[in-house]
């Protein structure tokens, strides 16, 4: 393992979020090409890509955009249960209620 470990999370902790990303990735892979592209902008984003921007560039619809994106995050979800989770506890760190 080459990665530089946290001096804040344990082994255990570490060997959990490395599953949970394998999980993430597998569920991206197996969505279809569309939705990839979308889900793959929003994370280099960091948030929600512009529809307009990934319609232009993916020569689509917005309407296809949204589609794609709501499909993805269901999909996205069902698989990963535990990522409800972690966005309620970020927002309640922020203040924000769900």
């Amino acid at each position: 393992d080459c990665e530089p470990r946290d001096a804040g999370v344990s082994p255990l902790e570490g060997l959990a979020t490395r599953e949970r990303m394998r999980e993430v990735e597998e569920v991206i892979r197996a969505l279809s090409t569309l939705e990839q592209a979308v889900v793959e902008a929003d994370l280099d984003e960091g948030g929600s890509t512009s529809a307009l921007d990934l319609a232009t560039r993916l020569n689509t619809t917005v309407g296809s955009v949204y589609a794609a994106r709501q499909r993805a995050r269901r999909k996205l979800l069902a698989r990963c249960p535990w990522i409800n989770e972690m966005l309620a506890e970020e927002g309640s760190k922020n203040g924000q209620t769900t």
